[in-house]
């Protein structure tokens, strides 16, 4: 076959054929038999590319490419065909090896994986595994991706959805993952959220958020999702939102402020004393956490909340500092490099936040607000001098710590609650008491869905824990 018939093929593939040229061409496949095999063979290359680059979709559009050439319907047809068995031939391949790779289960690469306690060299659908290795555990999955489970992480693999999507289960610990531009895209699914991906390099990090909120971080879920971008793009659904992260991009889900966003009702809202300017020793303190709705003895107007609710979305519950905030806090790994960068965030979050609240509050509200901090110092220490005996017992005896607690709490309310009534007038001291009973109400209403919630995820681990030993016995 010459040069020429090469060229014929090629700009018919390319569908930029002339007229003549595709008589031409005609003319070529009736009577040279080397030049339709060559055909054939390059639509098959062809297909192979659309389908390498664009996914199985690519076929379906091959036909519509090959009719747009010139010439007669019947060469065009005939030509399209060539494409489309060239295409449903791969396709039927790709499946083949696809359903022989997954027959064959998840090769372990690397490090050491027990399923019900006992060792695996390999991995199937439905069985909880758990990495005991000190290294990562390095599994192969079908297409060519590669899933590394760090050590301790508890998963599962779940086999496709109803997307083709390969899924795992990630119960806890955390994992990097890899899929290459021909495997099927990949989905890693956790209780904080869920992450699918198609050619591209991403981490997934799980941590329990339990014992470690405090006034900076505050969580509504029990679990928190950190998920990182190497290369590519993934899609991330969680309980709040929907979206699309980018190479270069870490997010958190699941460690929002309670208060925070999308679920803002600024009819009912409060700031924090720590967005105010309540401090405490020189740092951001919460004061409704002493003396619940004391913010409302500012009485702010519903045009303050809401520039107060957008200077807080724009500095510290801005998504790279929320990340850098819960990486820093729950990750046992993080290095001190992170944790100097998450404090920088929150500190340059921090002064852009007070900028914005320093012309948002009337003088009368910041004067407001510095009385109610010394009110609260003082209370603060006659209460510590007046218990110091049973702090210094406690040096000698740690077993009364919570008494000692509770009875300092309970007091320090008390006196926090004599000292600011003080300074109030009566509008105020009325708007203080209506917020504390909406905040003892939420509260409230928090706690028992927290509570729902613990005994769901126990009876749904109970259950899943069941069908496992049911499929080890099997």
């Amino acid at each position: 076959m010459d040069r020429r018939a090469e060229q014929l093929i090629d700009k018919h593939l390319d569908g930029c054929i002339t007229q003549a040229e595709a008589a031409e061409l005609d003319r070529l496949l009736v009577q040279h038999p080397a030049v339709a095999e060559a055909l054939w063979e390059t639509a098959h290359i062809d297909a192979l590319l659309a389908i390498y680059w664009q996914g199985e979709a690519a076929v379906a559009v091959l036909p519509v490419r090959a009719a747009k050439s010139a010439g007669p319907a019947r060469r065009a047809l005939r030509r399209s065909l060539f494409v489309v068995a060239a295409g449903v031939l791969l396709v039927a391949v790709i499946i083949g090896l696809l359903q022989w790779d997954q027959e064959q289960g998840y090769r372990l690469m690397a490090g050491t994986v027990e399923v019900a306690g006992v060792p695996v060299s390999s991995i199937t659908d439905n069985h909880t595994l758990r990495v005991v290795s000190n290294q990562a555990a390095v599994i192969r999955l079908a297409g060519g991706s590669r899933a590394e489970l760090g050590p301790s992480t508890l998963a599962v693999f779940r086999g496709r959805n109803e997307l083709g999507a390969q899924v795992i289960e990630l119960l806890e610990g955390e994992g990097r993952f890899c899929v290459p531009r021909a495997a099927p895209p990949l989905c890693v699914h956790t209780a904080a959220g869920s992450v699918t991906a198609a050619t591209t390099e991403f981490q997934v990090k799980l941590w329990p958020t339990e014992g470690k909120g405090d006034e900076q971080m505050q969580f509504r879920s029990l679990l928190v999702l950190a998920v990182a971008v190497s290369s590519g793009m993934v899609e991330v659904h969680s309980p709040d939102e929907h979206c699309v992260l980018p190479a270069g991009v870490q997010a958190v889900f699941g460690a929002e402020t309670t208060t925070g966003g999308k679920s803002r009702d600024l009819s009912n809202w409060l700031p924090s004393g720590t967005v105010l300017g309540f401090t405490q020793k020189g740092a951001p303190f919460a004061v409704e956490k002493v003396l619940p709705g004391l913010t409302a003895a500012l009485r702010l107007s519903d045009e303050q909340k809401k520039k107060l609710a957008d200077a807080v979305d724009q500095t510290i519950d801005r998504r790279e500092v929320r990340a850098a905030m819960a990486l820093a806090k729950l990750d046992p790994k993080a290095t001190e490099t992170q944790k100097q960068e998450a404090r920088r965030l929150v500190e340059q979050a921090r002064a852009e936040l007070k900028k914005q609240v320093d012309q948002i509050l009337t003088a009368e509200q910041k004067a407001l607000v510095e009385k109610l901090n010394t009110a609260v110092a003082d209370a603060q220490a006659q209460v510590r001098d007046a218990m110091k005996d049973q702090f210094q017992a406690l040096k000698n005896d740690p077993s009364n710590k919570e008494k000692v607690q509770k009875e300092y709490q309970e007091r320090m309310r008390a006196a926090v609650e004599q000292r600011v009534m003080k300074l109030l007038d009566p509008d105020a001291q009325a708007a203080v008491k209506k917020a504390a009973a909406a905040q003892a109400a939420a509260d409230k209403s928090s706690k028992s869905k927290t509570d729902d919630k613990k005994s769901s995820e126990s009876k749904a681990d109970e259950k899943k824990s069941a069908e496992g030993k049911k499929d080890d016995q099997r």
